[in-house]
C-alpha cells in the first residue's frame, strides 16, 4: 500500500495548509518545512493543532529558506527516509507559500521523486467564492517506476552510471550468464534506456536521451537499492 507524504513550506500565515483536508489527495503524514524564526514557529503551531484532530502524522524539516541547494537536497533526503521506512512512498508537494527560493528549490526536487505538485489560488486572486487547490502534472517516468520493480536488471542499468558505452562482455558479471544479460538489455532495449550500436556479436550498448534522465534521476535519489 502507497505511503502518500505531503510537504508544505510553513510562511506568515497558515490558511493554505488546510484546503487539502476537503480534497481528494490521500494523506498518511503531514511534514512542514520551517525555519526557526518566531514567526514562522508560531504559523507552524497553528496547523499542527489543526492536523492533530486527524489520523495524520505531522513533523517538521529544518530548512534555510534562503538556500536553494538546502531545501533541495532536504527534500530528496526525506524522500530516501521515507522510502527506508515505508518502501512504496508518494509525495505530493504543496508550494503555495515559502520565499521563491524554496518554492523553485522544491519544484525542481519533485521531478527528481515523481512526486505530485500543488498550490491553492486563494479567492481573492481566482475570482470564485472560494478558494481552489491547484494540481500540477510533473512529467513522471514510468520507465523509473518499472526498473525499481526489478531488481537485477536495474542493477545492469546501473553499470552505465559514468555515461558510457558498454560492451556485453562490460556488462557481464560472475553472476550474470550470457543468456540473462541478453534478456536484460533486450528489456531496456524495449523500453528505450538505452540502443545497441554494432553487430548482435560485437554490440556496443548507449544510453539513449530517454536513459539519460532515468538515470539522472537515479542518481539524485540515491536508493538503497542502486548504490
Amino acid at each position: 500500500m502507497t505511503y502518500h507524504v505531503h510537504l508544505y513550506n510553513v510562511g506568515l500565515k497558515p490558511d493554505t495548509a488546510f484546503n487539502v483536508i476537503r480534497s481528494d489527495i490521500p494523506m498518511d503524514k503531514l511534514i512542514l518545512l520551517n525555519n526557526d524564526k518566531p514567526e514562522f514557529e508560531k504559523v507552524e503551531k497553528i496547523i499542527k493543532e489543526r492536523f492533530e484532530q486527524f489520523p495524520i502524522k505531522v513533523e517538521k524539516a529544518n530548512i534555510n529558506p534562503w538556500d536553494y541547494h538546502n531545501v533541495f537536497n532536504k527534500v530528496l533526503e526525506l524522500y530516501r527516509e521515507e522510502c527506508r521506512t515505508h518502501g512504496d512512498v508518494k509525495f505530493h508537494i504543496n508550494f503555495t507559500m515559502g520565499t521563491s527560493i524554496v518554492v523553485g528549490a522544491v519544484c525542481s526536487a519533485a521531478y527528481s521523486i515523481n512526486a505530485d505538485l500543488y498550490y491553492i489560488q486563494e479567492k481573492c486572486y481566482s475570482g470564485s467564492e472560494e478558494d481552489r487547490l491547484i494540481r500540477i502534472d510533473v512529467e513522471n517516468l514510468d520507465e523509473l517506476m518499472e526498473l525499481k520493480s526489478k531488481k537485477k536488471i536495474l542493477k545492469t542499468f546501473m553499470r552505465f552510471k559514468d555515461g558510457r558505452p558498454k560492451t556485453n562482455k562490460e556488462l557481464r558479471s560472475e553472476s550474470l550468464s550470457p543468456s540473462t544479460l541478453s534478456y536484460h538489455t533486450s528489456q531496456l532495449q524495449k523500453i528505450g534506456l538505452i540502443e545497441r550500436e554494432g553487430s548482435v556479436r560485437n554490440a556496443n550498448w548507449i544510453l539513449t536521451e530517454k536513459g539519460k534522465q532515468v538515470m539522472n534521476r537515479l542518481r539524485s535519489i540515491q536508493p538503497q537499492s542502486v548504490r
